[in-house]
């Protein structure tokens, strides 16, 4: 009787380790933000206003290829994306929805490069989450977690440091998701 109650419950006990255990887990991403910028009405530079930001400070220009015209296309087959260099001006872009995040892991990802020889640095931030500065690169995806506590309103932001006013950090894609296991 000693064994059979031993072996029923060493089978509970592996039943619910295998039920409990992360490796079973089914990973979800809920997207919360994206942007690749091909919603842009058209190229053109020196602009102060865009479709998902904000541009709080400076200009930007809104360069690559759309419907067969291009504009400083330094990465052929990526549709339009942004030099944060804008028109004779560094830039500070803010998402212009602002997000309220609960508990948990989020992941940013973004794909930068540059324009020409610049040199310029750009920061990233995430409220007060994250912030982190980033060298002058060729096309990148960048790819961060970010582990949050408590719930709590964040704001996107994304800034030229400069010094370069003449061509500066390229944007072409910027993700924020809520990853969560079931």
């Amino acid at each position: 009787m000693k064994k059979i109650i031993s072996l029923l419950l060493s089978s509970l006990l592996v039943s619910i380790f295998f039920i409990a255990t992360p490796a079973n887990a089914v990973q979800e991403t809920t997207i919360l933000f994206q942007d690749n910028f091909d919603e842009e009405p058209s190229l053109a530079e020196g602009i102060t206003t865009l479709t998902k930001w904000d541009i709080v400070d400076g200009n930007v220009d809104v360069i690559g290829e759309k419907g067969g015209q291009t504009i400083y296309d330094f990465y052929p087959g990526n549709g339009l994306f942004l030099d944060l260099s804008g028109y004779l001006s560094t830039s500070t872009l803010e998402a212009k929805d602002s997000f309220k995040l609960t508990p948990g892991f989020y992941k940013l990802s973004f794909k930068m490069g540059k324009n020409g020889d610049s040199e310029n640095t750009y920061t990233v931030e995430l409220g007060d989450l994250f912030k982190e500065q980033f060298p002058p690169t060729g096309l990148t995806t960048f790819e961060r977690e970010i582990g949050v506590a408590q719930e709590t309103d964040v704001q996107l932001r994304i800034i030229n440091n400069g010094p370069n006013i003449g061509g500066g950090p390229v944007l072409l894609e910027v993700t924020l998701t809520k990853e969560s296991g079931c």
